[in-house]
């Protein structure tokens, strides 16, 4: 038997990766990607479920298997089940050092959810946001009392929802919202230098993956591949293919047009910033589920100056979405700099559609390994 350091175990087909090896290591060998001179043989998933567990790996340090998840008999939709005690996070907020050496931090800063903590009606991790205000804001985690499925905190989740309707939920972070008497803080923003009370509010905030979503209040069963939260409030969507099973970014794309109904409180304009489509080798993005004419764009590096992405040598090609565009810091400078939702400043167009900066007002350009924003001209109808 090789070495603890370097041993990888599977367990009716879970793996458990040593947090040592470096994400993108962790990351290929999960689908079968051997570098034999660092990592001792493994079996390979080539199914979408093997991409799933590569993500969450590099994101959380674990491949976030559920290890004792609710049936359909016992998930209700309205979040944590009442069978179900401590009412607690699954994890603890990860330590997350940004300046710590490859493989020494717990993945990008990120933690793993659990899906029957998902309220269906109000679209948020009843669980992970109750733990966010009670690490930030403790009077009025008291005051809403989010650990009870009472009046108090149905009320408040139905305000969240709505202000998310109304104003969309990168301005609802970005803001807050009033309640009654209470000034809630849903998220903190970037701490200046120096300043230590502010990076102690940005290291509360709680930013999870979470595996096969269940986000249908009508049809139970079905379920995304990921969603990521910040703070319990959705801010992304997967839909996962692999190319072994001889299905491409494509057929995640068409999945989204054909079987993701628009009109699910999940998919509504603003409610999250992206939905990614996603195989090893590809990404495409919208920020506007609109069935059939649903505008998927390339979220690509390219490649010999052509499109697609550049081979990775120690993992897939698209790793770069999960380990650097969607590591903690650097989704919080999107949300706090670029995405955001438009809407008609002049009061004769209030009833005009609502406009995402993203596809057609804004194009994502990898540039110099940072992202970048470029004006567009926008169409009239873009999202």
């Amino acid at each position: 038997m090789p070495p603890v350091a370097h041993q990888a175990t599977t367990v009716k087909g879970q793996v458990s990766a040593n947090n040592n090896w470096p994400r993108s290591a962790i990351s290929s060998r999960l689908l079968g990607f051997n570098d034999a001179n660092s990592l001792p043989p493994m079996p390979t998933d080539t199914t979408e479920r093997g991409l799933e567990r590569l993500i969450c790996a590099a994101m959380t340090g674990s491949p976030c298997d559920p290890a004792d998840r609710e049936t359909d008999d016992t998930d209700s939709g309205d979040g944590p089940n009442p069978g179900r005690a401590p009412f607690q996070a699954r994890e603890p907020r990860p330590t997350y050092d940004p300046g710590a050496p490859n493989g020494q931090s717990r993945g990008s800063g990120w933690a793993c959810g659990d899906p029957s903590d998902y309220d269906r009606e109000h679209c948020v991790d009843v669980v992970q946001l109750a733990a966010f205000l009670t690490d930030s804001q403790p009077h009025a985690a008291e005051a809403l009392v989010l650990r009870e499925n009472g009046p108090a905190r149905r009320k408040f989740l139905a305000r969240v929802q709505r202000q998310i309707s109304r104003r969309g939920t990168v301005d609802v972070l970005r803001h807050g919202v009033k309640h009654g008497p209470l000034e809630v803080s849903l998220f903190y923003g970037t701490p200046s230098p120096g300043n230590e009370a502010a990076k102690a509010r940005y290291q509360a905030n709680r930013f999870t993956v979470t595996r096969q979503l269940r986000y249908s209040r009508d049809q139970a069963g079905l379920a995304l591949d990921l969603a990521l939260f910040v703070n319990g409030l959705p801010v992304a969507t997967f839909e996962l293919k692999n190319r072994l099973t001889k299905q491409t970014v494509d057929d995640a794309v068409r999945q989204y047009r054909r079987d993701r109904n628009p009109k699910e409180r999940l998919f509504e304009l603003g409610r999250c910033a992206a939905h990614f489509a996603v195989d090893e080798q590809r990404v495409r993005f919208c920020t506007h589920l609109r069935g059939k004419e649903s505008w998927f764009l390339p979220f690509d590096r390219g490649h010999d100056g052509g499109a697609g992405n550049p081979p990775n040598p120690v993992g897939v090609r698209t790793a770069y979405l999960w380990e650097d565009v969607l590591s903690r810091d650097s989704l919080v400078g999107i949300l706090e700099n670029y995405a955001q939702v438009l809407a008609p400043k002049d009061p004769r167009l209030d009833a005009g559609p609502r406009r995402r900066f993203g596809p057609g007002t804004t194009s994502w350009t990898w540039c110099a390994g940072c992202w970048t924003t470029r004006s567009a001209m926008a169409r009239g109808d873009a999202t």
